[in-house]
């Protein structure tokens, strides 16, 4: 199998990093993950190969998101607009942060992996970003 470059937005790669590693809350698990599937390792390996990429864009967009809260004032203040969904910085912020995850692209690498590595799996969870990738 060929190895491909894909583009996707960042908002695409947050979602993706759910879909393979799984995402739980304090009520338990709400997504299993891709990965916690029975997989082979050779897929496991590839899938997180994928999953490290879009963990980076993870971590840029959590950076990036501490950098404007910072710009909104202390500490102290921050927590206080955080409060009021409302707030004009609030707002600002939110705005802000959507622009950065949904115009932002990147290009990921997909390697090894096809649709038809995965047709065995039964699951109850549905992929829309790994199935855009593996089908372009």
């Amino acid at each position: 199998m060929e190895s491909k470059k894909v583009k996707i937005t960042l908002e695409e790669a947050l979602a993706l990093e759910t879909e393979l590693a799984g995402f739980r809350d304090h009520t338990g698990v709400i997504v299993k993950g891709l990965l916690n599937q029975k997989l082979s390792l050779s897929k496991k390996y590839h899938l997180s190969n994928l999953l490290k990429q879009v963990s980076e864009d993870k971590a840029f967009v959590t950076e990036e998101g501490n950098k404007l809260r910072n710009e909104l004032g202390t500490p102290e203040q921050i927590v206080e607009i955080a409060k009021n969904h409302m707030h004009p910085k609030n707002v600002e912020y939110q705005n802000q942060m959507r622009e950065l995850i949904q115009k932002t692209t990147k290009e990921v690498r997909i390697t090894n992996l096809s649709m038809d590595d995965f047709g065995n799996i039964e699951t109850e969870e549905y992929y829309p970003v790994l199935f855009k990738l593996l089908n372009n």
